[in-house]
């Protein structure tokens, strides 16, 4: 009977904390385990108990499925899983770059994090792209957040870390030929200034 309680218990102990499972490697990906010295190739279908960290190499990339959301590592990445849990997801992006996807799945409440080393995102719902200094929000809503200040960043918007420490204001993402057009109009706005100058002042253009 002592047994059986004691299995049962492991058993509700692996439902509150899931584990990750690695589905796509590209290149040199290499897994650190809990309580391991020794780095180990990673495969497709490896399970990722909490505190194990993931590196991927030059031209290197690899998927892990966490409950219902996808990270996507990109090159010369290393991340560490602080927390997995149906409920709460916590990532610490030492260095590098990811892609979340990040889904709600049959959890009522869902808390997504990822640290780096400078900033916090928080997301519900929501796909992005985080580097230490920079977040990309694809769609939904992202908290980008230093010890100095917050920002919230939209679907189709990106922020980064400015000089004082401080998320600065999200700004649309243009495109090429939103910038292109945007270039354009600008040199019709130059040009025409250039037109009303006086004879003998030189327009001095910076890009």
């Amino acid at each position: 009977m002592k047994s059986a309680l004691s299995f049962l218990l492991i058993l509700t102990g692996l439902g509150l904390y899931a584990q990750g499972t690695i589905t796509e490697v590209q290149g040199k990906v290499e897994v650190l385990l809990p309580g391991q010295t020794q780095w180990r190739v990673a495969t497709v279908n490896m399970s990722l108990p909490v505190q194990a960290t993931l590196s991927t190499g030059f031209n290197s990339r690899a998927s892990i499925r966490l409950n219902a959301s996808t990270l996507r590592l990109k090159p010369m990445t290393r991340i560490t899983l602080e927390a997995l849990a149906a409920e709460s997801t916590n990532l610490n992006l030492r260095v590098g770059s990811v892609n979340a996807e990040v889904r709600r799945g049959d959890a009522q409440e869902l808390n997504f994090t990822v640290r780096t080393p400078q900033a916090t995102a928080s997301v519900r719902g929501t796909d992005f792209d985080l580097t230490p200094f920079d977040l990309r929000t694809t769609s939904g809503l992202v908290s980008f957040q230093t010890a100095s200040g917050s920002a919230l960043v939209p679907a189709g918007a990106n922020s980064e870390i400015g000089e004082l420490n401080v998320p600065e204001k999200p700004l649309r993402r243009l495109g090429y030929a939103g910038v292109l057009n945007r270039r354009i109009r600008l040199a019709e706005a130059l040009r025409d200034r250039a037109r009303r100058l006086p004879a003998g002042n030189i327009l001095v253009i910076l890009e």
